[in-house]
């Protein structure tokens, strides 16, 4: 399982094998917008898909945030890149509304700046990592997503 906490500057990433955290990084891009987008698609089929070759990706659902019109957008052009991406590879995906992965990792806040502090706390507890927030939201989403994932193939396989 793959998962991401992805924006166009900084892009969170964990890669999970079996249920448990293998890899996570954070990936910074600059430049244009459009230059942006096309590296994090150019990442995503030359070097993420390829190299671990995920049974499925899980990554979050946007939110439109009052006034922050310009930012939903790009958002959603970034999404909308990782769908078509996950398609054309063949990769089952999901998009995860930020309340439902939060809720499963017990991160939930009063606001998005002590979500995210609560977030880097949550890994640093229980992974033992030290992570920039990014990274601590791909991961926690990707626990999520590893959960999920595990459930449907047992639901598919007759496994318990």
């Amino acid at each position: 399982v793959i998962a991401f906490d992805q924006a166009t500057e900084k892009f969170g990433l964990s890669i999970w094998d079996d249920g448990k955290l293998v890899f996570f990084n954070l990936y910074a891009f600059t430049g244009a917008l459009n230059v942006r987008l096309a590296k994090i698609k150019k990442l995503l089929e030359e070097v993420i898909i390829p190299e671990w070759k995920p049974d499925f990706i899980v990554c979050e659902d946007i939110q439109y945030q009052y006034g922050a019109v310009l930012t939903y957008k790009v958002l959603a052009m970034l999404l909308g890149i990782i769908e078509v991406t996950c398609t054309e590879k063949g990769v089952p995906y999901e998009v995860v509304s930020p309340n439902v992965w939060r809720k499963y990792a017990g991160t939930c806040g009063k606001t998005r700046q002590e979500e995210k502090m609560l977030s880097v706390a949550t890994v640093r507890q229980k992974y033992q990592v030290n992570v920039s927030d990014d990274v601590a939201e791909a991961i926690l989403i990707g626990s999520y997503g590893a959960k999920v994932h595990k459930r449907q193939l047992e639901l598919a396989f007759g496994k318990k």
